[in-house]
C-alpha cells in the first residue's frame, strides 16, 4: 500500500531588508517634503523633478526643494496594493514638444 506524505515546505533566506547605512563621504539630506507616497521621479531638462504620488498627483519640485501646491497632473487611479500613479518620463523631444508620460492603474472598468 503506498503512502503519502505532504511536501515540505522550503523556506529561502531573505536579505536584510533595513535602510541601507548612508556611505562614507556621504550625507543624507532631505531635498523636498510634503509629497504622499511618492512613487516614482524624472527630471526635466530645466532642473525641475516631477514626482508621481500614488493616489494620482503628479507634483513638480522646483529646483531650489520648493514643491509646487498645485498638482501638475490629477488621474483618478486604483491604489489596492502595488497600483496608483507609478511612473513617468519625459519624450526625448521635451525640449521642443512638451510631452509628460505618466504610467498609472486606471480605476475605471473596460468593458470586455
Amino acid at each position: 500500500m503506498a503512502t503519502s506524505r505532504a511536501p515540505q515546505l522550503r523556506l529561502e533566506q531573505l536579505e536584510d531588508r533595513s535602510v541601507p547605512a548612508v556611505l562614507s563621504g556621504f550625507a543624507e539630506t532631505a531635498f523636498a517634503t510634503g509629497l504622499v507616497q511618492p512613487t516614482a521621479m524624472a527630471v526635466a531638462p530645466d532642473g525641475r523633478i516631477f514626482v508621481t504620488e500614488k493616489g494620482g498627483n503628479l507634483r513638480v519640485v522646483q529646483p531650489n526643494g520648493t514643491v509646487l501646491s498645485t498638482p501638475f497632473l490629477t488621474v483618478g487611479v486604483n491604489t489596492f496594493s502595488e497600483r496608483g500613479l507609478i511612473g513617468v518620463a519625459f519624450d526625448p523631444n521635451f525640449a521642443t514638444n512638451r510631452f509628460v508620460y505618466v504610467y498609472y492603474t486606471t480605476n475605471e472598468t473596460v468593458p470586455v
